[in-house]
C-alpha cells in the first residue's frame, strides 16, 4: 500500500474536521509609524520559506498548508517553528499543541517533522509522540492545556481578540473510533520513519456526521 496514499486520506479527513470554533483571523495592518513587530517576524518567516528545498515547500502545501492554511496566517512564533530545522524542547511542546490544537492530522504533522529532520535524538521523538498519544487519550485536555486556536470567534462569528484565542486542548472527537491516525503517527515518530504509515487502515468513506 502506497504510504503518501494513506497520508493524504488521512489528511482529507482531517480536514472535514471542525475545531470547536469558528472563523479566520487576519494578519497586522501597516502601523503608522512603520511595519509592526508581527510584519518584521513573518518577512524573517517568509524569507524562511522561500529558502526551503522544492520537496520541502511541496511538503509544506500537501501537508500542511491545505488543510491548516497557509502560514502567512499563523502567529509568528509558530510559522517560525515550523520552518526550523530543530526543535528543542520547550518549542517541540508549544509547536505540538498548537498543531494538534489547530487540527493538524497527527501523521502529516509527524511527516514533517521526520522527513525534515527537525527532532535530533530519540528523546525528541519519543517526547512528540507522547504528546500524541496524551490528546489522543485526552490527558491534555484532563491537564488544563490550552492552545492558541486560529479560528477561535464570538458566538456571533466574528474574530476574536487574541486573548481569547486561548483556547483548551480539547480530545478529538473520534479519537477512539479512529485510533490509527494517532497510532500511525506514533510510530513513525518512534521509529523515525514514514514507513509504518504503509500498513495503517485507509478510511476512504468516513460519515461526515462524525466530525461533528
Amino acid at each position: 500500500m502506497d504510504s503518501r496514499r494513506v497520508i493524504q486520506d488521512i489528511t482529507d479527513i482531517f480536514s472535514h474536521y471542525p475545531l470547536r470554533v469558528t472563523g479566520v483571523s487576519s494578519a497586522s495592518t501597516m502601523g503608522s509609524t512603520g511595519p509592526t513587530d508581527r510584519q518584521i517576524a513573518m518577512q524573517r518567516v517568509e524569507e524562511a520559506a522561500i529558502s526551503l528545498k522544492p520537496w520541502e515547500r511541496k511538503l509544506l502545501k500537501e501537508r500542511i498548508e491545505e488543510h491548516m492554511g497557509s502560514i502567512q496566517f499563523f502567529p509568528a512564533w509558530v510559522a517560525t517553528m515550523l520552518l526550523s530545522t530543530h526543535l528543542r524542547y520547550s518549542d517541540r511542546f508549544q509547536l505540538t499543541l498548537f498543531m494538534l490544537g489547530n487540527g493538524c492530522a497527527p501523521i502529516a504533522y509527524a511527516e514533517w517533522l521526520i522527513k525534515r529532520g527537525m527532532l535530533k535524538d530519540r528523546a525528541a521523538r519519543e517526547h512528540v509522540a507522547g504528546l500524541i498519544s496524551d490528546h489522543k487519550s485526552g490527558k491534555l485536555e484532563i491537564a488544563g492545556r490550552t492552545c492558541y486556536v486560529m479560528a477561535a470567534t464570538h458566538a456571533n462569528g466574528t474574530d476574536a481578540p487574541a486573548k481569547m484565542k486561548i483556547r483548551p486542548l480539547y480530545q478529538p472527537n473520534f479519537a477512539n473510533s479512529h485510533p490509527h491516525y494517532w497510532s500511525c503517527a506514533i510510530a513513525m515518530l518512534k521509529m523515525n520513519t514514514t514507513q509504518p504509515c504503509s500498513t495503517a487502515p485507509v478510511v476512504t468513506t468516513v460519515p461526515v456526521s462524525q466530525f461533528f
